[in-house]
């Protein structure tokens, strides 16, 4: 970074919403290295300004610093949110509209109960962006006038090229130098701007500039200004040039993924990923390409993912939302609204909500041999849904526990095996008479267990389900003649954040083990390797479907090599990587099946990146807060979840079908912190990430 003097434009917006524009001038000589020693290390011009920017900033950090609260005030929050989200979705502003000023007023007004409230004009505060502003600012005064009405004649206000669709009014607080959004817009005969404000205070409108014809808004007006919208009468789409209508279009990361919590793979090896709050995505070339399946469903945080051909031939796709992390909370993850379901390859899909469903699904199971029972479990319980009966609840277990995996008999429909938080593991048995659940036996199953606080995962063997494996956040155990037995232990990680267990599907000794990194053994667990490399905590993994044959054949009695491609999921998306077998049951001489087993001669694990391709990418990163320069060199960028501070080369720019894709390169750190872009100069960036604890550091 070069030292020199700055004029830099700041707009931060918090996790309430609000937004911050703030202008300075910096003379800077270093870069900041943490918030105590961030004045030492800045040279600055006497600017109060400044100091509002840090102050700013760290409210950001403080307020968005989710680390610190329970699950259960995280869970209030997302409630809180919900609640704030539905009541715009039932907000008409055409019915909050007080109607065009009397006949006789051409100045602006303000009424409260049938009176006039003092409204003066004002000057401009300094160090405001006067970035679509209209030119007009009041104050208006009086003592508890909440829900007052402002109306300006539109000849007040300075109209050049606005879209007044967008017209909004602003409360501007300068003593902290916020900006309150009231409900607000353009008068019904388009002659007057109007506002319900909260109170005395100073005034402003705001609208946004015509755009040009690509990118005209469609017939209901959509823009950063129009959260009060009704969100059932939002289209988004743009007008083309043509006229045509065109769909948003993902515009990257390309060059990564974001977390990924689960997948599913079919038997034609179809393989599914779902994305923490980026919804299902299918890749039908072992992650060369992905379509995104959901576009316009009440909810994108998955949990988990099933798949089944149920008795009539449909293929079901299951889809549990929500993401349960454990108990200790996380600011990125998400509540979800219950089971959606698809039978048509996700084209559409149709919610399943119950009394007391699971907002935070962790397990989605259907056996193959009785396709209309549906298990899913996550926090508050375990129930079994009915498909051939509208997805009645058939039985439900233990409310007041939290599960967070599951895993069926692989012959057996009516017997599964379920982890839970704090409790171990279950071992549940079901009385099914044609497709209905009769009766159920529970039993609790810690035989062995030094300690079952924790979250549970668990994983058998296909062929010899009394060979099962399970984890409880650091450690690991065997189930062995009905008692478990420890076998690792690893160093303290994040437990419920990534957290599983999986055995191969031809090998009962090669295991599995999800962490921060990604741990494997091919002796039972008597001793494990650890992936070096990679990018961190590792949440699924699966297997294909089929054998690749390699064109080594041994002796005929013994078969030949071939490999299964793996899967794993983690924070950067998705990574496959070939896992070599032995004997691989296709020895043209012998009748019988021959035994497998895996190989592993200097097998290191390397992964590869199947993320897709710039054109077909899996676009699911987190991002907690975006910017974007105003300049005719495009940037855009902002602090991600888990993979760093990131910003758009401005050079790079590509338009294949219409499609306009970024890769987006890295500036700093690994997790969120508050980004911004100037808007007069796209080179001059600041940012403070959570991880790197550097303080506000600008660059150009």
């Amino acid at each position: 970074m070069a030292a020199g003097d700055y004029e830099i434009i700041v707009q931060a917006t918090g996790a309430d919403g609000v937004t911050v524009n703030s202008s300075l001038n910096l003379r800077i000589t270093l870069e900041v290295e943490t918030v105590e020693e961030r004045r030492e290390k800045f040279e600055y011009e006497e600017n109060e300004e400044l100091e509002f920017v840090l102050k700013r900033f760290e409210w950001y950090e403080e307020t968005l610093n989710f680390d610190r609260l329970s699950s259960e005030e995280l869970e209030r929050r997302w409630e809180r949110e919900e609640a704030q989200a539905e009541n715009l979705r039932t907000i008409d502003l055409a019915a909050l509209d007080p109607g065009p000023l009397p006949s006789r007023m051409t100045t602006p007004t303000a009424e409260y109960e049938g009176r006039y409230l003092p409204v003066s004009q004002i000057r401009q505060p300094e160090n405001i962006d006067t970035s679509g502003n209209l030119g007009l600012w009041l104050e208006v005064k009086g003592e508890n006038i909440s829900g007052a009405v402002l109306r300006v004649p539109l000849s007040s206000l300075s109209v050049v090229d606005e879209n007044l669709e967008t017209l909004r009014a602003f409360r501007y607080d300068s003593r902290q130098g916020l900006f309150i959004l009231p409900y607000s817009g353009i008068g019904r005969t388009k002659d007057y701007a109007w506002a319900r404000i909260p109170g005395k205070g100073t005034y402003t409108f705001y609208a946004l500039p015509r755009d040009d014809p690509f990118f005209q808004p469609s017939d209901v007006p959509v823009s950063i200004l129009d959260p009060l919208l009704p969100l059932n009468q939002i289209r988004l789409t743009a007008l083309a040039p043509n006229g045509s209508w065109l769909a948003w279009e993902p515009i990257g990361p390309t060059n990564f993924a974001g977390r990924t919590k689960a997948l599913e793979i079919t038997q034609d090896g179809t393989l599914y990923a779902g994305a923490a709050e980026g919804g299902v995505w299918r890749s039908t070339d072992g992650g060369v390409t992905w379509k995104s399946l959901m576009e316009n469903v009440p909810s994108l945080a998955v949990g988990d993912i099933a798949t089944v051909t149920d008795e009539n031939g449909t293929f079901v796709i299951y889809v549990g939302t929500g993401e349960y992390t454990g108990e200790g909370g996380a600011v990125s993850a998400y509540a979800g609204k219950g089971l959606l379901y698809s039978v048509d390859g996700g084209e559409t899909w149709k919610l399943i909500q119950w009394a007391d469903y699971p907002k935070r699904i962790s397990t989605v199971l259907v056996h193959p041999e009785q396709p209309n029972l549906v298990w899913v479990a996550g926090r508050n319980g375990l129930y079994i849904l009915n498909a051939s009966k509208s997805y009645q609840v058939e039985h439900s277990f233990l409310q007041n526990f939290n599960f967070s995996d599951g895993v069926l008999h692989p012959t057996d429909p009516s017997t599964a095996y379920f982890g839970t938080v704090d409790h171990g593991f279950f071992e549940i048995n079901l009385t099914i008479e044609g497709d209905t659940v009769t009766g159920s036996l529970l039993k609790q199953m810690n035989q062995g267990l030094d300690n079952w606080k924790g979250m549970a995962t668990i994983a058998l063997y296909k062929d010899d389900p009394s060979i099962m494996y399970a984890k409880i956040d650091t450690r690991v155990y065997k189930w062995n003649n009905g008692s478990w037995s420890l076998l690792k232990k690893f160093k303290e990680t994040l437990h419920g954040w990534c957290n599983d267990i999986e055995v191969s599907p031809d090998d009962p000794d090669v295991v599995f083990a999800m962490e921060v990194k990604l741990y494997w053994s091919f002796d039972g667990g008597s001793t494990w390797h650890e992936l070096e490399g990679g990018h961190a905590d590792y949440h699924d993994i699966v297997f294909s479907p089929e054998i690749t044959h390699t064109s080594l054949v041994l002796e005929p009695e013994e078969g030949g090599f071939g490999y299964r491609e793996v899967y794993v999921a983690n924070d950067a998306g998705v990574f496959s990587r070939e896992l070599p077998t032995y004997g691989a049951m296709w020895a043209p001489e012998k009748d019988e099946d021959l035994p497998l087993k895996v190989v592993h001669p200097g097998w290191k694990g390397e992964f590869t990146p199947r993320n897709g391709s710039p054109a077909a990418p899996l676009v699911t990163s987190q991002f907690y807060g975006v910017s974007v320069s105003q300049t005719p060199n495009f940037a855009v960028g902002g602090s991600t979840q888990d993979i760093g501070v990131r910003i758009t080369p401005p050079e790079y720019y590509t338009h294949e079908n219409d499609v306009y894709m970024y890769p987006f390169n890295k500036l700093a750190g690994n997790e969120g912190g508050p980004f911004e872009i100037s808007p007069t100069d796209e080179k001059v960036v600041a940012w403070n990430p959570w991880s790197a604890r550097q303080g506000v550091v600008y660059s150009t």
